[in-house]
């Protein structure tokens, strides 16, 4: 398995947030994390956390 960290900017903290729920529900990504206060989504036990 291939692991790739990306990192992108956002105009807003709110379209960032958007995104990130966003690419973990169509599993486009494992997980996310908006730095540098950190907010992480993530799927655990098939529920999204964030």
């Amino acid at each position: 398995m291939k692991i790739y960290f990306i990192y992108l900017t956002f105009k807003s903290l709110k379209e960032a947030k958007k995104i990130s729920s966003k690419l973990v529900k169509l599993k486009l990504a494992a997980c996310t994390n908006i730095i540098p206060t950190i907010y992480s989504t993530y799927v655990w036990k098939k529920k999204a956390h964030r």
